[in-house]
């Protein structure tokens, strides 16, 4: 009953973890180009993922 119960659980922080790594190699390809909305939403869309998780 407790591998049923907190196998879901680990899914969940492995779909996070894989989710985080994808956004913050999203964020770095964003980052080569000089765009001026992505320089000044970077921070704080890392804020909020920082508060959030």
């Amino acid at each position: 009953v407790f591998k049923e119960v907190s196998f879901p659980n680990y899914l969940a922080l492995n779909f996070l973890c894989v989710i985080t790594f994808i956004y913050l190699f999203l964020s770095n390809l964003l980052g080569l180009f000089p765009f001026i909305f992505t320089r000044t939403a970077h921070p704080f869309i890392t804020l909020g993922l920082g508060l959030v998780f």
